[in-house]
């Protein structure tokens, strides 16, 4: 079978879900356990505005050796170099960049056109790229997104030095036969995909996230999962089916 990188969000969500509270020893000890039971990644919020999550990030920066330890942020270069500060430390530090490119959260959560968003896709990823060598670029409800500007984003991030394109069924409105067809069109579509790890995160707002993401496994490196939620698989269900 393809071998599949797991990035754990459950650090993540705790910080962005009310709902899942986490202390600050409680992260910690999320963290070692995940790289112990080898995730490849081990995903932690925008630290920019969380003096907390900042703290949880450096604490954990000269511990984890072994998994990715990657610190999310907006296209904005305050927020990245918040972000590496936080992971600079780090045996395999990532900076994860999150751009909404669907039309409704392009407009209502970043106020910027397609056009601008494009120039401010390649400015901050380029510059995630001149600070650390391994950046993500996450498309937010990617499948909501029009695709020729989805493409144009992810093409665009791959030209400015993204190392890993991530695609979000954010919404989870699409079923698995949906999905199939929908991640096989951004890989014969974007020019350089073939150059980077493809990743997935798939909503388990209509509990297909697990159906969904297990029918594109011959299509992606990397999938996303959790042990909150709905934002993602569950690691259990993942790390179990993939052992039998």
């Amino acid at each position: 079978m393809k071998m599949i990188e797991i990035a754990d969000l459950t650090i993540r969500e705790a910080s962005e879900r009310t709902e899942f509270p986490m202390t600050f020893k409680e992260k910690m000890e999320v963290a070692k356990q995940l790289e112990k039971r080898k995730v490849a990644v081990v995903e932690l919020p925008n630290v920019s505005a969380n003096k907390t999550d900042a703290l949880v990030a450096k604490s954990l920066a000269p511990i984890i050796k072994e998994s990715v330890l990657s610190v999310c942020a907006g296209p904005d270069k305050a927020e990245i170099e918040k972000a590496w500060e936080t992971v600079a430390a780090a045996a395999k530090p990532r900076i994860q960049i999150v751009v909404p490119t669907s039309p409704i959260q392009m407009e209502y959560v970043s106020g910027k056109k397609p056009a601008k968003m494009i120039e401010a896709i390649a400015e901050t990823v380029a510059y995630a790229k001149s600070l650390c060598a391994d950046v993500e670029f996450t498309a937010q409800d990617a499948t909501r997104s029009e695709s020729d500007f989805l493409m144009k984003a992810c093409e665009t991030a791959i030209e400015n030095g993204a190392t890993v394109i991530n695609l979000c069924d954010t919404a989870g409105v699409m079923l698995p036969f949906e999905f199939v067809e929908f991640v096989q069109k951004v890989k014969s579509s974007v020019k350089g995909i073939e150059n980077v790890k493809l990743s997935v995160t798939c909503s388990d707002e209509l509990s297909v996230a697990n159906a969904n993401a297990f029918a594109v496994v011959a299509e992606i490196d990397q999938m996303k999962t959790t042990l909150l939620g709905h934002g993602a698989p569950s690691l259990d269900t993942v790390v179990h089916t993939f052992t039998l």
